[in-house]
């Protein structure tokens, strides 16, 4: 009795923690569909760890190549849009995370402040993946992105997206 009991209290805190990843806007936290598009991630057999050379210091930095919305329309049946994008590590070691900022315009560049986000993760693996190395890079899944609320979508209608890095990591999951 004692064992069925601590099985579902392990299947119960899985489904917890999942639930609690998609809410802070994170769902490839705990998925294996990140694909970057510059380098490939391969599994290693024990935790990734910064290996620090002479007196290099871990510099964990990206930057955007390029993002966009595109039409996309949600399993409501509400047009919207949906924001890809695609981004370059520039730092000194792998990355496994990274926060951006995205910020919507009308067109007439007046900004959307009630659709727009100061931090949400456009990439996360867990830490025992190779993430993305120095010089990699990576584009939003084809099924992922940030999805702009349709209740703006009268008002951004003609106009465009920002995206800003706010935050890159270097120990995922």
């Amino acid at each position: 009795m004692e064992t069925s009991f601590k099985v579902a209290a392990g299947v119960l805190l899985g489904i917890i923690l999942a639930l609690f990843a998609l809410y802070a806007g994170c769902s490839l936290l705990l998925s294996d569909k990140a694909q970057p598009t510059f380098s490939s991630p391969t599994r290693q057999s024990s935790p990734a760890k910064e290996i620090v050379i002479g007196d290099e210091q871990p510099k964990f930095a990206a930057e955007v190549l390029s993002a966009s919305a595109e039409p996309f329309v949600t399993a409501a049946g509400r047009k919207t849009y949906r924001v890809k994008v695609a981004w370059k590590n520039t730092g000194n070691h792998p990355i496994r995370g990274v926060f951006a900022g995205i910020t919507f315009f009308d067109q007439d560049g007046l900004r959307l402040s009630g659709a727009s986000v100061e931090k949400y993760c456009i990439y996360s693996v867990r830490n025992d993946d190779v993430g993305i190395a120095p010089g990699g890079g990576y584009k939003t899944a084809a099924d992922s992105g940030f999805i702009l609320n349709p209740e703006y979508m009268d008002l951004f209608k003609g106009g465009s997206v920002k995206v800003d890095i706010v935050e890159v990591v270097g120990k995922g999951l």
